[in-house]
């Protein structure tokens, strides 16, 4: 179990880690992925400090180069061994980290948790205009960003883990899917393909 004084560090560790991400990867992401962690955890009997402080810690290096869930469960290992968390509770924390982007069919529930934690942040209207969509135009521009956005969204939301999530994600799933249609056809209309 971590001391309150403990969880401050993490907490630190992640926002400053996170103050060179992206504005879809900051720290208000790693909060709701946290939020989402934790919710899921007390709803599938998962550990939940385990699932917080791996969302904390999950894209502690997105800006980096590599494999950010690799550097970061490597990154994450460091740290907590450095605040003296406990060695079986940093490897669940790593394995969680080291596996959110990856595919995966088995696992620890933990890892699923977390994995289920940071995709439910495009799922629904909101989320899904907010971030992914916005990502996604930024990083291929308007003509493939649309397509690849509902594609991507379609992969993920076949893939969740836990219970909890799939029926989140069946909920979302019927305000996306007309939202979905209404964007391809106006999108096929703006790039000419109606």
């Amino acid at each position: 179990m971590l001391s309150p004084i403990q969880k401050r560090k993490i907490e630190a560790f992640a926002k400053k880690c996170a103050s060179s991400n992206d504005m879809f990867h900051d720290f208000s992401h790693l909060q709701h992925v946290a939020k989402n962690a934790v919710m899921l955890a007390k709803k599938e009997g998962a550990d939940e400090e385990v699932c917080w402080v791996s969302a904390l810690l999950h894209d502690i290096c997105k800006s980096e180069k590599g494999n950010h869930g690799t550097e970061g469960a490597n990154k994450a290992r460091k740290f907590l061994k450095s605040i003296g968390a406990e060695d079986s509770f940093i490897e669940k924390v790593y394995d969680a980290i080291y596996f959110h982007n990856k595919g995966f069919r088995k696992g620890p529930l933990e890892r699923q948790v977390l994995w289920d934690a940071d995709k439910l942040q495009i799922v629904g209207p909101y989320w899904f205009f907010m971030r992914h969509l916005r990502y996604t135009l930024m990083m291929e521009g308007q003509e493939k960003g649309v397509p690849h956005s509902i594609s991507e969204y379609r992969f993920f939301e076949a893939r969740f883990h836990t219970k909890s999530a799939r029926k989140i994600v069946r909920e979302k799933a019927k305000l996306m899917r007309p939202l979905f249609s209404a964007l391809i056809r106006e999108h096929r209309k703006v790039h000419g393909r109606a």
